[in-house]
């Protein structure tokens, strides 16, 4: 009967030891979720902040191919004026 009981108060013991484990990891579980959600909300914002990039950059890109544009055309411009006053 001793034997019992104190294999019994082993079992408790043991019992008592895995459900403060279980309690912790589930806890450690917690933690983690909440910072897994925190990363998942700062890429979603980097995410965001490229997109917004990736659209001025585009328009830097449009205004440099319209100014290239402008200049190849003033440049033609001095070239004709050039060859204008050569030729007179």
């Amino acid at each position: 009967m001793r034997k019992f009981v104190a294999e019994n108060g082993k079992l408790d013991d043991q019992h008592k030891a895995l459900h403060s484990g279980i309690e912790a990891l589930e806890s450690q579980r917690a933690a983690l979720q909440q910072q897994f959600e925190a990363v998942q909300a700062d890429l979603a914002a980097l995410q965001r902040q490229r997109q917004a990039l990736d659209g001025e950059l585009a328009t830097l890109n449009a205004d440099i191919i319209a100014a290239r544009t402008e200049l190849k055309a003033l440049n033609n411009a001095v070239d004709q004026i050039q060859t204008m006053l050569r030729a007179a």
